[in-house]
């Protein structure tokens, strides 16, 4: 009991403490948004901690709120700013989604993270596999949930098309790459249509990764 208090309870303890030391600074310097994002940040990490340790989903759905309500304020012109404001919708889509059942606002929160990500700089690999893992979860969220086959056909693909014009010697992007495929394989073979993989498995053939991408099917759970 005496190592869940300090594994669970201090790290809450400390990240209120953050967040009451942010809060102070900010009061001092109003117009420092670079203070603003630390306390959203803070928000955040505080709520995936409520949610996954401490199993508070109303505490941890209060704080990506707070953490979305610091997010609006901030220069959408600055794309870190912009990141953590879209970690936040998805991390309160995924909260809804899978504890609170609110499939309606997680399909909306999903779409609001998505329409962020969208704005990020393409350039940017690690905002373009965020933005297809928001289309991947909003389209298990639609074909899971939402029975809309329609749309999950279309961010199935839609996460595919963004992870494949990623560079797949780096074995992250690999790996999102492969899932989002077997994903998209589940999807058709329980629809029945497997010749709706057939466009995907082409591009996996063209970066010669058709042959791997089976041997991750294999091993996939």
């Amino acid at each position: 009991k005496l190592r869940d208090f300090f594994v669970f309870n201090l790290p809450k303890e400390l990240y209120c403490k953050t967040l009451q030391l942010v809060e102070k600074k900010i009061e001092a310097d109003k117009e420092n948004d670079d203070l603003k994002n630390a306390l959203a940040w803070v928000h955040n990490n505080l709520a995936r901690l409520q949610q996954i340790y401490l199993e508070d989903d109303t505490s941890a759905e209060e704080n990506l709120k707070k953490a979305i309500e610091i997010g609006e304020q901030l220069p959408k012109e600055n794309p870190e700013y912009q990141n953590y404001f879209a970690m936040a919708y998805n991390n309160l889509a995924h909260l809804q989604q899978n504890y609170l059942q609110d499939y309606a606002s997680a399909e909306e929160n999903y779409k609001k993270a998505i329409e962020i990500r969208e704005r990020l700089p393409k350039e940017n690999p690690e905002y373009q596999n965020d933005l297809a893992r928001a289309c991947n979860n909003l389209a298990l969220l639609q074909d899971d949930f939402l029975q809309d086959y329609a749309s999950a056909e279309e961010n199935y693909k839609k996460a595919i098309e963004i992870t494949g014009k990623l560079p797949m010697n780096n074995p992250i992007f690999k790996s999102y790459y492969f899932t989002w495929c077997c994903n998209y394989l589940v999807f058709c073979y329980q629809r029945d249509e497997m010749s709706l993989f057939g466009e995907v498995k082409d591009k996996l053939i063209q970066q010669g990764l058709w042959d791997e991408f089976k041997v991750f099917v294999k091993n996939y759970k």
